[in-house]
């Protein structure tokens, strides 16, 4: 089941402006390897990757209270969650926690001789974070309803400058961490409460499709657009959030996978893969777009069709998949 929400920036392989998460990244004419990083993707976190430290499996109710990990804290990528703080080594977590609650609350902190902050991204795959909310200049994230699940959790410090020792603490005593209780949850960047919500049920059903799948393309017609600003790194337009408008499961083969729209309004392109990152586009052809995976992974593909323009809804766009080398804009090219 997935959970993770690690962006891939979709990079043109013409243009592309680079500003990780300011917005100002454009997908134009995007063409990408699933399997091959891009510029952007070391700087984002990586849910994805092993611990650099520890992996910690703790039930509600767990002795050894506070479970401790020393670290090194910090790193060389500035932390890309809006509204988050610091410095982390953004390629792997520093320790990932599974955590299963019961009636406790959980405190997830750090203590260090430096200035450090906090980075948690939840089962839900919503983030979590805090700067100084802890003793001193540490920070301390207080859940008073923890969700059971996976946890990943990144040490970092608010300068970048240093990479000093600390001790990151995990307790059920909400004391223990000598925080306030009101914390800034983060959840994924966007205007929206929940960001794209990839857990929902899709509003426009789901297809099932194998390599070699015929018709080829495999249209769908859905209502593009909604009232919530996209704002991972690198994607544009508006969407309706809280569910993704359509879902495909595919089994891949030796093609290529393209998923892409046409519409008579200018629209946007945002996927979140089957290994948890988003790709996204904005105009590869006139003003549609599309996505290109030259070695697509078998899984779940959660898709949005957004509009640039707020409140420009559009009942007639339609979504493509495709295994064509080139993607047939005008008809079909062969295989």
């Amino acid at each position: 089941m997935k959970h993770q929400v690690k962006l891939l920036v979709i990079v043109s392989t013409l243009t592309a402006c680079a500003s990780q998460h300011s917005g100002e990244a454009l997908a134009t004419n995007a063409v990408v390897d699933a399997n091959t990083p891009t510029h952007f993707e070391e700087l984002y976190p990586d849910i994805a990757a092993q611990p650099y430290y520890k992996t910690l499996n703790l039930l509600a109710g767990f002795e050894e209270d506070p479970t401790t990990v020393e670290l090194q804290a910090g790193g060389n990528n500035p932390v890309l969650i809006e509204g988050c703080n610091g410095y982390i080594n953004a390629s792997n977590p520093d320790v990932d926690l599974y955590y299963e609650a019961e009636e406790y609350p959980l405190a997830i902190y750090a203590n260090s001789d430096y200035d450090t902050t906090l980075l948690v991204n939840q089962p839900d795959g919503s983030w979590v974070c805090d700067d100084d909310a802890g003793l001193g200049s540490n920070p301390a994230i207080l859940m008073e309803s923890p969700q059971s699940g996976l946890y990943n959790i990144w040490v970092g410090t608010y300068d970048g400058q240093e990479t000093p020792e600390a001790l990151l603490s995990i307790s059920e005593i909400l004391d223990n961490a000598q925080a306030e209780l009101s914390y800034g949850e983060v959840e994924m960047p966007g205007p929206s409460s929940a960001g794209p919500d990839f857990s929902a049920d899709p509003t426009f059903g789901t297809v099932e499709l194998q390599a070699g799948f015929d018709p080829d393309p495999n249209v769908n017609e859905l209502i593009a657009g909604g009232d919530d600003q996209v704002t991972l790194p690198g994607c544009n337009g508006f969407i309706l959030a809280n569910a993704p408008d359509l879902r495909l499961n595919y089994e891949s083969g030796d093609l290529p996978l393209s998923i892409y729209v046409t519409s008579d309004v200018d629209t946007t392109l945002i996927i979140n893969l089957p290994n948890g990152e988003w790709a996204c586009d904005d105009d590869t052809h006139e003003r549609n777009p599309a996505v290109t995976l030259q070695s697509p992974d078998s899984g779940q593909y959660d898709i949005w069709v957004g509009t640039y323009n707020q409140g420009e809804g559009d009942q007639g766009s339609l979504l493509h998949f495709t295994e064509y080398p080139e993607i047939p804009w005008g008809g079909n090219a062969g295989k």
